[in-house]
């Protein structure tokens, strides 16, 4: 097994503007070995900082392990993610200014984690990262030194708003492919949205970036009572026989976001914007009273989690931290 020191180190809790986003394509050395067996390892994808600390990653990943050391167990798998969130609950002593990404579940693995710079120089090019594998057909793991191409890549939401057909058309690309949430679609009026458009010229944050940072604070935020998360972690438990006491381990979370995920792919599930009104009694105002002059702000529904109301507020000049709650 892979034992790692943690230590929480200070994250870039900035803003939206000027957030980066990367392609990226990462190998491992050839030849390279681990506890005398062959791994081979590729990634590609496309990284993004979100701001306030939130990183994207979608990626496709590649492997192969001679598990034996002798070639006669040679196992090989692929798997891809989307919308993978860097998690600032896992900061390995050994690899400071890194953030780490909790990958989907793969073939002969425990658990994967994909390990990148927290910043990137401007032009990129040529920069290391890792991969660590907790455990490999249960008898090792591994941590893989990766050597990324990266290029910069202009991010498909633009800093500020025009349309408000093309902000809704944007954002259901980033739920339904940077997220991976096929059957959810924004539910916002185009007419009330172009009014809020027109009325708030100095926007520094349009809607399609304001449903990038609120999926992000869905999947990763804990910290609220009644935050889905932690409504997750209650069916999470009833359904795998577990009990909760208190803290959550790193594990707990990580399988808590997966079962998140799951219940979200829900036909079901629904995403809405408020702007000022009720749409066909669905919508409703935010329980603590924020205003949508200075916010965009984010209905989340899952039934088949639980019967709770979620707002996500994000403020639209950028300059606050997004940040969620529930009401049941």
């Amino acid at each position: 097994m892979l034992y790692i020191l943690m230590l929480f180190a200070t994250l870039t809790f900035g803003p939206v503007l000027g957030a980066q986003a990367f392609s990226l394509n990462c190998g491992s050395a050839k030849g390279f070995q681990s506890h005398g067996r062959s791994l081979d390892v590729r990634t590609q994808g496309r990284w993004e900082a979100l701001g306030f600390g939130h990183a994207r990653l979608n990626y496709e990943l590649s492997y192969g392990i001679d598990c034996t050391g002798a070639g006669s167990c040679w196992a090989a798998a692929r798997t891809s993610g989307g919308g993978v969130i860097a998690n600032p609950d896992y900061k390995p002593q050994r690899y400071q200014n890194y953030q780490q990404f909790a990958l989907d579940t793969m073939d002969h693995v425990q658990q994967s984690f994909l390990l990148l710079p927290e910043s990137v120089p401007p032009k990129a090019g040529s920069f290391p990262a890792y991969l660590m594998l907790t455990s490999v057909h249960g008898t090792y793991g591994a941590t893989v030194p990766l050597q990324c191409q990266g290029e910069p890549v202009k991010t498909l939401s633009s800093s500020t708003s025009e349309n408000a057909l093309s902000e809704i058309a944007r954002a259901d690309r980033i739920i339904q492919v940077d997220y991976n949430f096929p059957h959810i679609r924004l539910q916002a009026d185009a007419a009330a949205l172009q009014k809020q458009i027109e009325a708030g010229p100095d926007d520094q944050v349009s809607v399609s970036q304001a449903t990038q940072l609120a999926l992000a604070v869905i999947l990763d935020d804990f910290e609220p009572i009644e935050a889905p998360l932690n409504i997750a972690a209650d069916g999470w438990a009833s359904t795998h026989e577990q009990r909760l006491t208190g803290h959550l381990t790193r594990e707990q979370k990580h399988d808590i976001r997966l079962y998140l995920r799951e219940q979200m792919q829900s036909e079901k599930t629904t995403l809405s914007l408020y702007l000022g009104s009720t749409v066909q009694g669905q919508i409703y105002p935010p329980e603590q009273g924020e205003n949508t002059q200075d916010n965009w702000i984010f209905v989340l529904r899952v039934p088949t989690l639980s019967d709770h109301l979620y707002w996500v507020i994000v403020d639209r000049k950028g300059k606050a931290a997004p940040y969620l709650y529930g009401f049941n």
